[in-house]
């Protein structure tokens, strides 16, 4: 079995995965629409599928999907207005309400991201709000 520390410090030493590494923090440079960065190690696969586990038929299976490319831009608020008016009371009701909210977040979050690859001060404003907001109260 292999220690995780010293597989990272021999992979610093390797100039290929350097090069990767530095490409890779170029491009989530590039997409600066709120996606925060992961550890070291993580790749396209990592930030692009997403798992899940379900119980079913007693037994916990392992469930696999495609984030949608414009997921991290749902709104802060309207998760919280989701969470503040939805019934939490059952997976089904909540499941129920999720579905039928799901085309408002689909909209939203196209919305947005078309915006922030339309204009890129439209991206720094989006990524930088609270900062901006803050900035003006001083």
């Amino acid at each position: 079995m292999a220690c995780i520390n010293s597989i990272g410090k021999e992979l610093d030493n390797v100039p290929e995965y350097l090069a990767k590494e530095h490409r890779d923090a170029l491009i989530e440079s590039k997409h600066a629409h709120g996606h925060h960065g992961h550890g070291r190690g993580r790749d396209l696969m990592d930030e692009e599928v997403e798992t899940v586990e379900i119980l079913w038929e007693h037994r916990i299976e392992t469930v696999s999907f495609p984030l949608p490319r414009d997921a991290p831009y749902l709104t802060a608020k309207t998760k919280q207005d989701f969470l503040m008016k939805a019934d939490l009371t059952s997976s089904e009701k909540r499941m129920k309400q999720l579905l039928e909210q799901s085309p408002i977040f689909e909209a939203e979050m196209r919305q947005i991201h078309l915006l922030c690859e339309w204009s890129s001060t439209y991206a720094f404003i989006n990524n930088n709000i609270v900062t901006i907001k803050v900035l003006f109260l001083l």
